[in-house]
């Protein structure tokens, strides 16, 4: 399978498509014959200063997903507003994964995930 049928359908599941998050999961692509896929995604609590503010913003989370698929380390690889970083931290803690594979076999994997906040009109 083509890495753009792997990723793309990956950053769709997310929501967000930009040429950053895109060239971030290719990176991650080529180290895997299959990526890790998540089967249950936890969104972020929108902090309620930013609420008021009606901000936007987008965290970019570098994630490590252990053979089981789960998330045991998680840290913010970008951030367009600090504000956001420790509700995205929260969400993704909670996500759980398809393990990624390599030559037929779970394996550890270390991805980057967009999380994006919207202002809510």
């Amino acid at each position: 399978m083509s890495f753009r049928k792997q990723v793309l359908p990956l950053l769709a599941v997310f929501g967000f498509m930009s040429s950053f998050a895109t060239l971030a999961a290719l990176a991650a692509a080529s180290d895997y014959d299959e990526l890790p896929v998540p089967v249950k995604s936890v969104a972020p609590t929108y902090p309620p200063e930013m609420k008021q503010e009606k901000a936007s913003g987008i965290v970019m989370v570098k994630i490590s997903i252990d053979e089981n698929g789960d998330v045991v380390d998680r840290v913010v690889a970008k951030s367009t507003r600090a504000e956001f970083d420790e509700a995205a931290l929260a969400a993704i803690s909670k996500w759980k994964f398809k393990p990624a594979k390599k030559d037929g076999a779970a394996v550890k994997a270390t991805v980057t995930i967009p999380i994006k906040f919207t202002a809510e009109s």
